[in-house]
């Protein structure tokens, strides 16, 4: 693809941040709230899925289930899939100066880029406070893309 405006050019980074940030957080780290319940996705059965129009009972599904073995493996699979990585330190709710030694003699900053940086941490930050303040009082609060919990980059 060729980037000849500079929308395009904005575009393909918004993808490049979204992909590599949020989007990956969403899917990677929601793993195991939803997988280690095996009938949800199961890593593998032991009959074939049941064809269109046939008839579908408990005995169907719970033979059709893994073994116990294969279940222990999808389980441990999947909470380590969501675990964050203890050496990941920069998330996006983070303010500019916790990034600050990411910048290095090969790195150009003008003040037009640390003004969007400035932008972006503070919508971040607006957007941080609606989901606290959403999740106040929830027996079970939703964490998954808040920014304070994503990080940067799919290094985790």
């Amino acid at each position: 693809a060729v980037v000849s405006t500079q929308s395009t050019g904005v575009d393909f980074i918004t993808m490049i941040m979204w992909n590599s940030s949020v989007w990956h957080t969403a899917v990677n780290f929601g793993q195991f709230n939803y997988l280690a319940f095996i009938p949800n996705s199961p890593c593998s059965m032991t009959k074939a899925p049941p064809a269109q129009g046939d008839i579908i009972t408990m005995e169907r599904i719970l033979t059709s289930l893994p073994v116990r073995e294969m279940a222990r493996v999808q389980i441990d699979i999947s909470y380590s899939l969501s675990l964050f990585s203890p050496v990941e330190k920069f998330y996006l709710g983070s303010v500019r100066e916790e990034k600050a030694c990411l910048k290095t003699e090969t790195t150009i900053v003008d003040e037009d880029e640390i003004a969007c940086i400035d932008r972006l941490t503070e919508r971040l930050s607006v957007m941080q406070t609606e989901m606290d303040k959403r999740n106040e009082g929830l027996n079970i609060p939703y964490m998954i893309i808040k920014p304070d919990l994503t990080p940067l980059t799919v290094q985790t």
